[in-house]
């Protein structure tokens, strides 16, 4: 009953704001490395076949990014499921509460 308690003091965007702050930031973090990725891309003019060793090194840096691009859009996704259940707790808590009054 406290959680029932807690939902009604609390709006659904009180109680949904740490998770979208949290996926927010999740989108920059992952903004910020495809920006960076695309920027050595561009500086060290990799193209599709280059095999030089610059390249190379270049491109072991890029599959890092991408690891780390891979590792906040999961980060991404699991905030978004965690999101999930809440609302339809909070969904079901408001019609509750609707249909008491």
């Amino acid at each position: 009953m406290a959680m029932a308690e807690e939902v009604r003091s609390k709006s659904t965007v009180e109680v949904l704001k740490p998770f979208y702050e949290r996926a927010t930031a999740a989108e920059e973090r992952l903004a910020q490395l495809e920006d960076r990725l695309a920027q050595l891309e561009t500086l060290h003019g990799i193209k599709k076949g280059d095999s030089t060793n610059e390249c190379k090194e270049v491109s072991s840096v890029a599959k890092e990014f991408q690891a780390k691009l891979e590792v906040a859009h999961a980060e991404l996704i699991s905030e978004r499921e965690k999101v999930c259940p809440f609302l339809g707790h909070i969904v079901l808590m408001a019609s509750l509460n609707v249909s008491i009054l």
